[in-house]
């Protein structure tokens, strides 16, 4: 509902002009909608979330209805374009509704990690010790779907090979580098930990390194094999959240590849095909979502396999791929929205299209998550969060995701990528 909000709000808007006090001004206006409203349903106004995002759906209504100024709106600059393999330039995958799920899970993630040691967190949202689902449950599975659904293009281009193989080692070998020394760490420092969340020497970083590693090796094992077949052959773990992702992705990236080809990239006529285009995939989204919301229902509550995020069983998978597909039809019809209040070509490629935060934040997704764990440890290391009140945690939060958000626009302001 937040990035609803924003998309509605960003042609009423002056964006950033090349002045740091520019940036800082637009930064703040994206932060306050994006980020505050997220960070206060999942603390201190947990009982009061349903308001908090039907706020946000009333904004997004009520800036669509208003007239936008002429002159256009300034925000963001267009969806940047990417080079591939060749060194040519491909038309960007990463639409805004792309880049919402990126950077939301991360901004959620990056949130919970901090938050969940404070008292003003409740419980509820922490996360389950062997069955059931939280918001925190999502955690893993989530950001594993967020990868699997920008792959998928790639993947289905990629016939399985040594090669690639090899390359998703060298891609792992920093993130198991990472989880190795959070390990030593966290053991150095008698760092607390809890046993029943990946175990006592596991962390996220492997999880999230070896996917890649042992998606290449499926390809190369199974080469023409569907992806999203091999997803549901799969039937249990993190892989089969990948595979199902990545087949969601290649069928909607793709899709706006070749349409981003029909139009040649101009972005002057009236958004007609871009408007089909997001009318095909809202469709194409809530058919998907009530295909696994449906299989969820007849596995977790016909069948009773209790959902279990440690186990990483067919009801967690099918748990994750519902809510992420939710997430991206409500996006999409964001998007869809937008598009054909202001003319549909609005809705992907002029300025404001994504916000400068979700860019940054999708742009360096590690190292943001790092620097985010970093932080955590650091609080956590110096502050009794068990014992400040909900006025304290508050501040405190909102100081530490102004810091990790600012890293992100930092990097992306400077051109960092690391």
């Amino acid at each position: 509902s937040a990035y609803a909000a924003w998309r509605a709000l960003a042609p009423h808007l002056p964006g950033p002009r090349g002045s740091a006090v520019s940036l800082a001004q637009h930064m703040m206006a994206e932060f306050v909608v994006l980020v505050v409203p997220q960070l206060l349903a999942m603390t201190v106004a947990a009982d009061a979330a349903a308001g908090i995002a039907s706020g946000s759906l009333a904004v997004f209504a009520v800036c669509l209805a208003l007239p936008v100024r002429s002159s256009g709106a300034t925000g963001a600059p267009p969806a940047e374009e990417e080079k591939d393999g060749k060194g040519s330039k491909a038309a960007v995958q990463f639409r805004p509704f792309s880049v919402a799920l990126r950077a939301s899970l991360q901004l959620l993630t990056a949130t919970a990690i901090l938050a969940v040691d404070f008292r003003a967190f409740p419980r509820k949202f922490a996360k389950t010790e062997s069955y059931g689902a939280s918001l925190m449950d999502l955690g893993v599975g989530a950001i594993v779907f967020s990868n699997g659904f920008v792959a998928g293009p790639r993947l289905r281009r990629s016939v399985g090979s040594v090669a690639d193989v090899l390359k998703a080692l060298r891609v792992a070998a920093p993130v198991l580098l990472i989880g190795a020394a959070r390990t030593l760490a966290t053991k150095g420092v008698n760092y607390q930990e809890h046993a029943t969340e990946y175990g006592v020497h596991w962390n996220f970083f492997f999880t999230l390194g070896l996917i890649p590693v042992f998606t290449a090796v499926v390809k190369l094992a199974v080469p023409r094999l569907n992806i999203a077949l091999v997803g549901f052959l799969l039937i249990l773990g993190y892989l089969s959240i990948f595979f199902v992702a990545a087949h969601v992705g290649d069928k909607l990236l793709s899709e706006d590849r070749d349409a981003a080809s029909h139009v040649d990239g101009d972005d002057t006529g009236d958004g007609g095909d871009w408007v089909a285009l997001g009318v095909q995939r809202v469709v194409e989204l809530l058919s998907m979502l009530m295909l696994a919301a449906g299989l969820f229902g007849l596995v977790h509550f016909r069948l009773d396999v209790k959902l279990s995020r440690r186990l990483v069983n067919i009801s967690y998978a099918l748990f994750v791929v519902s809510v992420m597909l939710a997430f991206l039809a409500l996006a999409a019809a964001a998007d869809l929205a937008v598009a054909l209040r202001h003319g549909g070509i609005a809705c992907e490629r002029r300025p404001g299209a994504v916000p400068v935060l979700f860019q940054s934040i999708s742009q360096n997704q590690l190292a943001t998550f790092l620097v985010a764990n970093l932080l955590t440890g650091a609080v956590n290391l110096t502050l009794d969060t068990l014992s400040a009140s909900d006025t304290a945690a508050t501040a405190v939060l909102l100081l530490y995701l102004a810091v990790v958000t600012g890293f992100a626009v930092a990097c992306r302001h400077t051109r960092l990528s690391l």
